[in-house]
């Protein structure tokens, strides 16, 4: 009767550390899979912010298509560059969201315009 307790104790102790060892297995698939995906994502981020645009040559066409990248990336870029000329920090989200739009009436009609220069037009 004490071996049968002894061996039953064992048996116990022994299924307790298997499963100790299969939650800890888990455990690890689970920090892999975890540190996969941080480093998927953070590859990637660093790839798309490697896409680099030359607004001088947009057309209105390829604005208005989004062709190179989405509108509202470029406007703020227009508005950004616009302000700078001008020495003024402050944005003004109406405005760029009123400019904006007459610039993409503007280069539904002129499609073949430079988009730097459709800005000028719709500035005038």
């Amino acid at each position: 009767m004490i071996w049968v307790k002894a061996k039953r104790f064992r048996c116990r102790n022994v299924c307790l550390r298997l499963a100790l060892m299969a939650r800890e297995g888990i455990m690890q698939d689970a920090r892999q899979v975890g540190l996969g995906l941080l480093v998927a994502i953070v590859l990637g981020q660093s790839a798309q912010a490697q896409v680099t645009v030359d607004v001088s040559r947009i057309t209105c066409e390829q604005y208005t298509t989004q062709r190179f990248t989405h509108m509202r990336t470029v406007n703020v870029w227009l508005s950004g560059y616009y302000a700078g000329l001008r020495n003024n920090p402050v944005v003004d989200t109406q405005a760029l969201e009123k400019t904006a739009d007459r610039i993409a009436r503007f280069c539904e009609s002129h499609r073949d315009v430079k988009l730097l220069d459709a800005v000028e037009a719709v500035a005038k």
